[in-house]
């Protein structure tokens, strides 16, 4: 019976019996190390695979869920919200125009810097302890756009303004990021 996914696999110890040696040329021979091996790449892969469920991160600035590696065009702090730009780098999202909103990561590190590459939430829970946010609330992109400063719980209403959920308040430090590409601008 599997233990996955309530937990991931612990595999016991194997030993090959007394006097043999491992020998990667014999391809019809099977060893300890080649079963071990195979253990610890079924550990790896349930420990990511259980990685990307939402679970709630146990730390100041974590995220978990599903995450990609790119390359941010300006420094990034962890929660700050970024769109695709033209150069395939993260921007900054900022809500006071179409083209600059679009967000669909959020920083996933402490810091990002100027074309560097870093860790970015796609969907998941992110934490950060200086939240305040209204529990249930939706948070939305915000038109300031600048780092420490994506997010807010108030909707943006001004002309040429965009409308972006990026997701929902769990908890006071806590969002579910589930950012919405369905935008609303006010004309």
């Amino acid at each position: 019976m599997a233990s996955y996914p309530s937990s991931v696999y612990s595999p016991r110890t194997k030993e090959n019996r007394d006097g043999v040696s491992y020998d990667a040329a014999k391809t019809k021979t099977l060893y300890a190390e080649d079963i071990t091996k195979l253990d610890d790449e079924v550990v790896a892969v349930e420990t990511d695979l259980l990685d990307i469920k939402p679970a709630t991160p146990a730390n100041d600035h974590t995220a978990k869920g599903i995450k990609i590696r790119l390359t941010a065009a300006v420094t990034v702090n962890f929660g700050d919200v970024g769109y695709i730009n033209s150069s395939g780098k993260v921007a900054l999202g900022k809500g006071d125009a179409i083209a600059t909103s679009s967000c669909i990561v959020m920083c996933a590190d402490s810091s990002i810097t100027a074309d560097a590459e870093g860790n970015f939430l796609l969907l998941g829970i992110a934490r950060d302890d200086s939240w305040n946010w209204t529990v249930g609330g939706l948070i939305y992109l915000t038109i300031t756009g600048t780092t420490g400063n994506t997010l807010t719980q108030t909707a943006p209403s001004a002309t040429d303004n965009v409308i972006q959920i990026i997701g929902v308040a769990t908890h006071a430090d806590r969002i579910f990021f589930n950012p919405n590409l369905a935008q609303v601008e006010h004309t």
